[in-house]
Parts: C-alpha cells; structure tokens; sequence
C-alpha cells in the first residue's frame, strides 16, 4: 500500500504520517459511532492494516459487510488534533482453531461502509479504541516505563568500582525469586515433562507449582543435613586492605624485614624496615598508581625475587583494591610473555633483574595489551638497550597530594564495592610440563589462611590436654616479637598466603632469601635468631642436616609441605629440636595454600599423613576415572572444597571446567583418608609407575630410600623396559660427609620393598637434586637424566634384572 510521509520521517523517534487513516466519529450521545472507512483501502496505514489483521485472524471472525444495530462503544474522549486513531476488535468468546485468511481481514476492513459490530452468529463483538499519537522515542518510552514507583524503576549502585543501572526491584537472589512466584501459583501446572526413567516423550508426569516447591524444600532439607553448605571464618578480614592496615599499624616500630636489596646480588648486603616504614612506603606507592588510574578490580603485575620492593609494590596494589599478577620471575621469557599476555595488566612493577628480562620484549609485550614496566630500584646494571622500555622508580617520585589522600581514606577508588568474593590474585602453576595456568583467588579464598593457620596449633593443643582459652591463644600474637626464615618466593602460594600473610598476622620480622643456599641461609639462622623455619621439607631438611648450624641453636617451630617430605623428617626434627612444634600441611594454589595440617603429637605418630581438613574446608577421595566417591582407606584422588577454593583458570574455561565441578577441586594427587579422617598424599597421579600393569607409587620408593641415613634426597622416576613398560630407578643425593654407592643403596631398598617396587638403577648426583624456583625437587629434569644414563648403561652392560 502507497503512504505519504512527512519529511522526518527518517528521523528517530518518529513515524510516518498518513494521509488518509482510519477514523472513528463520535455520535452525539458520546457512546453511538459511526465508522467512516476510505473506499480505497491503499491511504489507510500499513500500522493500522496490521493490528486489525493481527486481531481478526486470531479471533477467527470474519465481520459481514452487512449494517448490524450499532453497538455501545465507551469512547476514550477527544481525539488530540493530528492524533491517529486505530481500534482493536475483541470478542468475549474462545477463538476458533483456525485464523481467518488474511485476504477476508483485508476485504471486511476496507469495505466502501463500516464494518460490522456483530459476528455473523450474531454475538456482540467490543471496539477497544487506542489512541495512536506521534511514535514516542525510546528514550520517552523508557523514562515513563521506568519512573518512581512502577515495577521498573531503576536505581544506581557502584559494582565492581563502577557506577551501574540496576533493576530496583528485582529479586535479591532465586531463593526470594522461586518462593514468591511458586507460593503465588500453588495450584497452576508448572510442568509436563518426560519421566526421568523413560526414553518416551509420551511417558510424562504433570507437577503443579506447589508440588514442585514442596518436592524442592524437602531435597533441600537433605541437602542441609549433608552439610554440604558454605562455612567460612566470621572474623576474617574482608579484603587484604583491612589485613595489611590493622596488623601493620598496630606494629608499626616493629621490624617487618630484613632483606636483600634489589641491586645486590648477595644474601649480606641487605636493608631493615620496621612495619611504619614499609606501610608508609606502600602508601605512596599507592597513591602513585592511583595518579595513573589503578582502581578497584585493575590488575597490575608485580615480578621479582624477595625484596623490599616486592613486598611494598604488592601491599600498595592492596590497598587500593587493585588485583596484583604475580610473575614467576624464574621462569623463562616465552613463559613470561604468556601470563602478561593472558592477564593484560595496565602496568608492570618489578626488580632490575625482571625488568632486563621484560624490557628485551617491550614491543611484543605492548601488542599482548601490557601495560608500561616501571622497575623499584636502580637501573644501573641493566642493559642501556634494554633501559629505554622500561621506566626507573627514583626515591622521592612525585605523588598528587589528591591521591594519597585517598590512599589513607580509603575512599575514591572503589574499595567500597570490594567484597570478600571480589577478586584478590593472580597466581601461576609452575608449568613444569605445559604453560602455566593464571588461578584467579578471591578476597576470601586468599584470607581464609590468616584464621585456618592457626587451626593445627589450636587443635594440637587441645589434644595434648589443654584448655580451649590456651587454644584460642594460638591465634594471638605473642608480646615477644618471632623471626621466621622466609625462603620460598613470595610469587609462590606457599611463600605469599602460608608464610608472609601468617607472618604479618603474627608480627613478626621476616626474614627474606632471593636465592636459596643451605650455607647463606645457616647463617641468616644465626645472625638473625631465626626460630621458625621451612616452606618445603628440603629447606627444613637441608638446613637440619648442615653442620654449619651450631648444635646449641633453638628452633621454635618447623612448618612444611608442597611437597611430601622424607618419612624419618619428623623423627629427625624431634630428635634434634625437642620442644619445636612440628607442622606438615597440604595445599595448593588451586585451594590458596592450607586446607589440611596437623602438629604435633599427631604429626608424630602419623608421619605419612597430612591430618585432617580446616574446620571451614572439605576433603574427599574419588575414583581417578569414575569421579565417584570412595571410603575410607580407598585410594583415589583427592578433591577439596570450601571457602579457600580458586574462582577459575583465567581464559581457560576448558581447564576449569575439568578442575572444578560442584565447587570441588579436582588436585591430582593420589591419596587416601584413613579412619581418623587424616589424608594421606601417596603420590601425584602423573608420578605413578606402571610397571607391568601394577601401580608403583614413587613415594613408597622414596620411603624406603630414605630410611638410609646416608641419603639427603631423592626422587623415584620411571625407566622405560620393553616387556613391562616401565621399571623402578632413583635419583639421589648424599648427606655432607657421607659416601655411598648405587649398588650400596639398592641393596638397603630393596630389603624394605616388595619385588616389583624395588630399583633397577640409581644415579647418584654429585650436588643437591634439580629444584624451582619454589624449592620443589624437579622430577621431570631427574626423569630425563636418569633415563639417559640407564639406556646407556643397559646398551654397554647388559639388560636389567626383573
């Protein structure tokens, strides 16, 4: 149909205007109407046209062209001048089954008279009039829609440091959702749906509102009786903003470090910084990344070896809410420009020996959308090629006296809308076998620790006889200011939530490595009084076993996992050190640090165990293929849930998917839990021997090696054999002082091994075993080795002995 249109009407908002519409006159008594229709049905609009085909198919009517006594119309009063007029037929009765054809609409429409007000059985039909003005604008139509009042009214909250629309009325969550929509329709059908047993859709069952929340509550009881609820620790701070500024303010002219400086590259040249001091520094740093728009959620990466300016550059970030990536600055650069690339920070902050590293790749680094390297410390000794990407943070750099207002306030960035489930942390698996994967922790995951720390010393007390006041003093600080040995990199879960955050919780003086070196660390013992050492057992066991340490020196505590440590550890320990407290916990970056340890008694009796789970955290072990859940003294692979578990794999939602299902994390390890509820780490499911169809665990190899005093480490890999696939070998290294031979320590094993577990070969090292960064023995590199030297021991001598 042909139309006139005005001018505008390509602007938006507005809508054609026709020349000869659909008009409705008003008889005199306001109620009687008569209906004047163009004879030619191409000037009435293709709007009005469509609401009145629209409506007479679906009444399945079709008015006769024929005069009918006038219906009682309500009028909806005066037409304002220009307005168009349209009107919809409604008919009381059901619909036919079919739609009139859309040709009889066209022709009862735009017949030369009115069209009839009756059907043609004659029941009355209703003209409901609608007004058509000119087309509002959505913008008009959105601000009548969402006025004051209405079910769309919007408000604005500030989510995740910005100001957002929300819907004011919607529910606050499904619970609220469900229970007043399916309370309200108790006795409508919700669903017609196919019987879960059936393979017919044809064999279904019809569930009304009410049963279906009935149904729904009661599953929900059972739920609850399964505990299968959050827990989580009530008095845990609610962002690392709150943790930092209450503990390091309160301790403020304690000393908080001693440490390397970031220029030297040895362990003596070193600075010491009270907590005022390194609080103050973070401050302004703080306010320096504020004047370059680091808010609330903005991630920033940090990268270096334990120093001063690690630790102030990752304190500053937390305290404006900001989510620190925190570089494993070991690892080669292909590896580093992988979890830039996949984190995207708006600036990078690091040591000169990162920044050589990071500024080689500047341009490639700019193209992953990284932002800007700017280094702590001098870049004297960086190479000048090198110097001009990366950007030196000189003393005294200048800070906007706006900033670091809000830095101390705590207000103008967004820390208002952090919440324990915001994000906290960006850390790195080792990518020991593939690249690492970027875990994304939450504010509480990452602070569940400085509460769940204190748990293996609570409860070791009150085993031990003690009252439950001496136990919740585990939790308290002592008067007496503690120095802890912090070895493990501070990019490491293990050095970052189990020893620096358990340490500022304790205000303690913390004393840091760059690199670790049993001799360097002897003497940090000595020099510093060091009472509290460990991390992983081989720096609890290196340090144990030096004859540099003097026999009359005292440790207090001996903390250790990421690793399983040599069965005898614990004897050992308690021989030397009668009255330290020994602690053996499990944990990984997938779970942010702790979620089982023991101490103790315990510990003592049950070496080969990691305790029980946190009070707020779950363990379970699961089938390796099936995932179903085993009992007790079933070996399987373990999975852990609670309040300490990661968010996700940053842009890996595959890995996640496989890592997490039901919030349970899937870890990997072998293990089983015993009668006593304690787990059990039997090895990592990748480390397993096969040797003829028979798992090995490399642990129960290691086990019975180490029982020989002679032995400072080892490490069972497997050996390729053609007739059973894989076969038992050991890679070692000896004890200061202490000689032995391959042949020598084959003979001790395999009087404490069955027949299939025992070693077919060992290579003894001359120094201590390939390690990380995080001081974890690298089985891939033995692996490797020892392979080589068998093959070509087997090529020169002969076959080896079944």
């Amino acid at each position: 149909m042909s139309s006139t249109t005005s001018s505008s009407t390509s602007r938006k908002g507005c809508r054609p205007e026709f020349s000869r519409p659909l008009e409705w006159l008003s008889g005199s008594n306001g109620h009687d109407r008569t209906c004047r229709v163009p004879s030619d049905p191409r000037g009435v609009g293709p709007g009005e046209l469509a609401i009145a085909h629209s409506y007479l198919q679906l009444t399945g009517r079709s008015p006769q062209g024929t005069e009918r006594p006038k219906a009682g119309l309500t009028t909806a009063g005066a037409h304002p001048p220009g307005a168009m007029v349209c009107t919809l037929l409604d008919i009381s009765t059901d619909s036919a089954n079919s739609l009139t054809p859309l040709s009889s609409v066209t022709c009862a429409l735009c017949t030369p008279y009115k069209p009839s007000l009756y059907t043609s059985d004659g029941r009355r039909i209703r003209v409901i009039e609608r007004i058509m003005a000119p087309t509002p604008s959505y913008d008009e139509v959105d601000a009548a829609l969402c006025r004051p009042g209405t079910i769309f009214e919007i408000e604005e909250k500030m989510i995740r440091g910005c100001k957002i629309k929300t819907w004011k009325r919607a529910p606050v969550h499904f619970r609220q959702f469900f229970e007043e929509r399916m309370t309200k329709w108790s006795d409508r059908v919700m669903l017609s749906t196919p019987r879960a047993e059936s393979l017919s859709e044809e064999n279904r069952e019809v569930l009304t509102y009410g049963e279906v929340w009935e149904r729904s509550v009661r599953l929900a009881a059972w739920l609850r009786d399964r505990e299968l609820d959050d827990f989580v620790w009530k008095r845990a701070p609610v962002h690392f903003r709150q943790f930092f500024e209450e503990r390091m303010t309160k301790w403020s002219d304690r000393v908080m470090l001693s440490t390397p400086r970031a220029e030297s590259l040895s362990e003596e040249n070193r600075e010491v910084l009270t907590y005022g001091e390194v609080w103050e520094r973070s401050v302004r740093l703080a306010a320096w990344l504020r004047d370059r728009e680091v808010r609330a959620g903005t991630r920033v990466a940090i990268g270096g070896r334990n120093c001063a300016g690690w630790m102030i550059s990752f304190i500053a970030v937390c305290l404006l809410g900001a989510v620190p990536v925190l570089l494993n600055s070991t690892l080669i650069v292909d590896a580093q420009l992988h979890c830039l690339g996949l984190t995207k920070p708006v600036l990078v902050l690091c040591d000169p020996e990162n920044a050589s590293v990071l500024g080689s790749v500047a341009s490639e680094l700019t193209a992953r959308g990284v932002g800007p390297i700017h280094c702590w410390s001098s870049l004297s000794h960086v190479d000048p090629a090198v110097r001009s990407n990366v950007s030196e943070l000189v003393p005294g750099f200048a800070v906007s006296s706006k900033s670091l207002d809000e830095v101390r306030s705590g207000k103008g960035f967004g820390l208002e809308d952090v919440t324990p489930e915001s994000d906290c942390m960006v850390l790195f698996t080792s990518g020991t076998t593939s690249m690492p994967k970027g875990v994304l922790e939450t504010q509480r995951a990452c602070l569940t620790h400085v509460i769940s720390s204190s748990i293996p010393a609570a409860r070791a007390i009150m085993r031990m006889g003690g009252t439950v006041e001496m136990a919740l003093a585990a939790h308290d600080p002592p008067e007496q200011q503690g120095a802890m040995l912090l070895a493990v990199p501070l990019f490491h879960v293990t050095g970052l939530l189990g020893w620096m955050s358990r340490g500022v919780h304790m205000g303690m003086k913390m004393v840091f490595m760059k690199r670790w070196s049993t001799s360097a660390a002897v003497k940090l013992c000595v020099a510093e009084k060091i009472g509290v050492i460990g991390g992983v057992p081989a720096i609890a066991t290196a340090i144990l076993q030096s004859p540099e340490l003097p026999s009359d020196h005292v440790m207090e505590g001996i903390t250790y996992g990421g690793a399983p440590p040599p069965a005898r550890l614990a004897a050992d320990i308690q021989k030397k050190w009668p009255a330290a407290m020994a602690t053996h916990a499990y944990g990984m970056t997938e779970t942010a640090g702790l979620h089982t340890g023991f101490m103790g008694p315990d510990y003592h009796a049950n070496p080969a165990c990691v305790g029980p789970a946190m009070p707020v955290d779950e363990q379970r072990i699961v089938d390796p293929e099936t995932r179903k859940v085993l009992g007790p003294n079933q070996p399987g692979i373990v999975e852990c849930y609670g309040p300490n578990i990661m968010k996700e794999y940053i842009d890996n939602p595959a890995a996640t998917a496989d890592a997490l299902r039901d919030g349970w994390v899937h870890t990997g390890d072998l293990a089983l839990i015993d009668d006593n509820g304690f787990l059990r780490i039997t090895d990592r499911y990748k480390d397993v021997i096969i040797r003829g169809g028979e798992n090995i665990a490399s642990a129960e190899v290691e086990n019975a090696v180490y029982a020989d005093t002679r032995i400072a480490e080892c490490a069972a890999v497997p050996v390729p054999n053609n007739v059973l696939g894989e076969l038992v070998a050991v890679g070692v290294s000896l004890r200061p002082g202490a000689t032995a031979t391959a042949r020598d320590i084959m003979a001790q094993a395999a009087a404490r091994l069955r027949a299939p577990a025992r070693p077919v070969f060992v290579h003894v090292y001359d120094d201590a075993l390939p390690r990380n960064a995080n001081g974890k023995i690298v089985k891939t590199d033995i692996k490797t080795l020892v392979q080589e030297l068998y093959l070509k021991d087997i090529a020169e001598n002969g076959r080896a002995k079944l």
